[in-house]
């Protein structure tokens, strides 16, 4: 799967002049939405960003994708590499973190057999959500791809246009125009099912955010602590959808967290994050580090190590 060019931001940026972490500070300053890509001899890094906080990290290497957390890109990247980062809006952001996940749903169609429009029409009224390669060999030779959310089209990109993600119609015509003797690959982005080591990594976050969070309600009192964390949380429900009190996706009572399985770790992680930092913000417990929070930070030292979560317990 090549993904296709989107706005550049920056481009052929060397980390030997750059921090990366620092750079990424100036992106979650900048409420940046999109992608940094990092090309090194073996592998290639991409970091997805939502308003400035990291939403998912993949490493490729010989075709092979896997997902990292953001720590393991900042030990493996050196000073020999370069950095582009683009811009992607909220659409493009939540499809194309997903596309590397995708199932082959129909392999080798041909246009002696397939007519393209009839294709096209038949993965709108399915609500397709994946997309179409071809492979053309006459008239403007090499490959194009349509991209389909929940039956949409949003976007194509063709190899004769170097890549360019286009969202307009016209390309689209281009490309129909200039099937002949194409070959068709369709393929479905893949409804991801949490595997056991995400389970417990999840478990272990919000066994963490529970004993946190009932630190500072201890310290704050039952009753304000339940007001704070909601008008704070309210404040936050654009960025992070879950912690809407109004949707029932999160709920945070009696030192016990409930929250909707459809949210990711990285944003439930970020999301919670920044709640109780705003909260902390609010109240000095630099004199009121408590034996509670110690033990925390001891029992949690892995978890908050890998999740960058060491704000929450230096003061």
């Amino acid at each position: 799967m090549i993904l296709p060019r989107f706005r550049t931001y920056h481009e052929n940026l060397n980390l030997y002049y750059l921090n990366l972490e620092s750079y990424m500070e100036f992106l979650k300053n900048e409420l940046f939405n999109g992608y940094i890509q990092i090309i090194s001899e073996n592998n290639k890094y991409f970091i997805f960003l939502t308003m400035g906080e990291v939403l998912n990290c993949f490493q490729i290497n010989k075709n092979k994708v896997n997902t990292i957390q953001i720590y393991s890109i900042l030990e493996n990247v050196n000073k020999n590499n370069f950095l582009n980062t683009y811009s992607l809006t909220d659409e493009q952001l939540n499809f194309f973190v997903k596309i590397f996940f995708s199932e082959p749903l129909y392999k080798n169609l041909t246009t002696e057999f397939i007519n393209v429009d009839k294709l096209l029409d038949k993965l709108k009224k399915e609500n397709h959500t994946g997309w179409l390669k071809t492979d053309i060999k006459k008239k403007i030779k090499g490959s194009c791809y349509v991209y389909f959310n929940n039956g949409r089209i949003i976007g194509t990109s063709t190899s004769w246009n170097k890549w360019k993600f286009n969202d307009s119609e016209r390309a689209l015509n281009e490309i129909i125009n200039n099937i002949e003797n194409g070959v068709f690959y369709v393929y479905k982005i893949k409804n991801l099912k949490t595997s056991h080591n995400d389970e417990q990594l999840l478990k272990n976050i919000i066994n963490f955010f529970e004993e946190y969070m009932s630190s500072l309600e201890e310290n704050i009192g039952t009753n304000k602590f339940s007001v704070l964390w909601r008008e704070k949380a309210l404040k936050k429900a654009d960025k992070y959808k879950f912690l809407d009190p109004f949707a029932d996706e999160f709920e945070y009572s009696s030192g016990k967290i409930r929250v909707w399985n459809g949210v990711e770790i990285n944003e439930l992680t970020s999301g919670l994050k920044e709640l109780c930092l705003d909260i902390n913000k609010d109240y000095d417990f630099s004199k009121t580090k408590n034996d509670k929070i110690k033990m925390i930070t001891s029992k949690y030292k892995q978890i908050i190590d890998k999740m960058d979560l060491k704000e929450l317990v230096t003061y």
